[in-house]
């Protein structure tokens, strides 16, 4: 198993991957076809560059499986984790001064997709604090190339989910990043949902009054 395991998905009762960082912050997944009784270590498109590399969202559709990371890539494999694609979504990157990033991937099917960035926890100097950066960037070919988008209305960056069966997208929010001279800020919690019909291009409040730290859509009707 990884050092640092973040993930476990299942395919069927016996075939699953864990995803996860070794002790020197690489990315990591390992397969296993016995139900969990044996694991082994899969080779990966490797990252441009240099530096650690961690996961930051998982999802699985089928066979199909996407991993988005903290240097803002999505991995996907079709064929239940026995090969592995890499593509960069252009919204993030890791190294300098930034230590960490709030982000992730939703697909409404095995072609349409968002991937989003809400915050990055950076170091200025000897300060450190959150900067809101709040970009997304879709998918039409099940996330071998991504397109930046251009947002209108009232996303929010915590978390996005695709509503299953149709074109709908949901994004959440628990987090208010508010920033001071310096670029730098520390959170201030807010709460709020908004809902996209057009692929994440347009935004519509839909509640202010939660706070969001996770999403789950089952059906058109069920969240």
């Amino acid at each position: 198993m990884p050092a640092s395991l973040e993930s476990v998905a299942f395919f069927d009762a016996n075939t699953g991957v864990a995803v996860g960082t070794s002790a020197a912050g690489v990315l990591q997944v390992q397969r296993t076809t016995d139900g969990g009784a044996t694991w082994n270590s899969l080779t990966l498109p490797a990252p441009t560059g240099s530096g650690t590399e961690s996961l930051t969202k998982r999802m699985v559709m089928g066979t199909t499986i996407w991993l988005s990371t903290d240097r803002g890539y999505v991995l996907r494999s079709v064929d239940s984790g026995v090969t592995w694609t890499r593509a960069a979504t252009g919204l993030a990157t890791s190294g300098g001064n930034i230590i960490q990033t709030q982000s992730g991937v939703a697909f409404r099917d095995a072609l349409h997709g968002l991937a989003y960035l809400g915050y990055v926890i950076a170091r200025n100097g000897t300060q450190t604090g959150y900067v809101l950066a709040g970009q997304m960037a879709s998918t039409t070919d099940g996330g071998l190339t991504w397109t930046p988008v251009a947002l209108t209305g009232t996303p929010r960056f915590g978390v996005v989910e695709a509503v299953p069966g149709t074109n709908i997208y949901l994004s959440g929010s628990d987090l208010y990043v508010g920033l001071d001279g310096g670029g730098m800020g520390q959170p201030v919690y807010e709460q709020g949902l908004s809902v996209s019909l057009d692929e994440g291009r347009t935004w519509e409040p839909l509640d202010q009054t939660i706070r969001y730290a996770h999403l789950a859509a089952t059906s058109s009707t069920r969240l």
